[in-house]
């Protein structure tokens, strides 16, 4: 995986974690939580209860994650 020197990519990307700020009593989850409600909701109150909901929402939510559509055109595309 990664065993080319030139290449590694696993302490490339460590290294560029950022500061978790855990001085509030938050686990690293909680901050990575809040840090990823941040980045794709800038103008929304970062809340653990809003990046959970939204988190919730964007991933088992099947009107915002349902794929069944795409696959079956893309299978139908496909098969002709």
């Amino acid at each position: 995986m990664d065993n080319n020197p030139d290449r590694l990519f696993i302490p490339s990307t460590l290294r560029q974690e950022p500061p978790w700020n855990l001085t509030e009593g938050l686990t690293i989850a909680q901050a990575a939580l809040l840090e990823f409600f941040r980045r794709m909701r800038p103008g929304d109150p970062a809340t653990l209860d809003n990046a959970k909901q939204f988190l919730e929402e964007q991933l088992f939510d099947q009107r915002h994650y349902d794929l069944e559509r795409v696959v079956v055109i893309n299978f139908r595309k496909n098969s002709t």
